[in-house]
């Protein structure tokens, strides 16, 4: 039994993104840090970022670029203001 090249191909790739994610764990690469709210401690925080409409280039955000609180939202509780790291489940 022989497999198509197309299918060959993606389970190498398969193999090659389940390899890199173990590597990069074991070389101690950080994830992004997870983001909730200072308020009232819910994960579901919303930010506010500048994308080219046509292209869907992100120009300007506030994960990178220390933004006012003004720019981040809690819709749980309702709130303007600095979100806070948590620790990764």
């Amino acid at each position: 039994m022989t497999i198509p090249a197309d299918v060959f191909i993606i389970l190498a790739l398969i193999g090659l993104v389940a390899f890199l994610g173990r590597w990069a764990w074991w070389t101690g690469r950080q994830a992004d840090p997870k983001l909730a709210c200072s308020e009232c401690g819910s994960e579901d925080i919303q930010c506010l970022e500048w994308i080219e409409a046509n292209s869907n280039v992100v120009l300007w955000s506030n994960t990178s670029n220390g933004a006012p609180s003004s720019h981040w939202w809690c819709p749980a509780c309702e709130e303007h203001g600095y979100p806070v790291e948590v620790e990764a489940a």
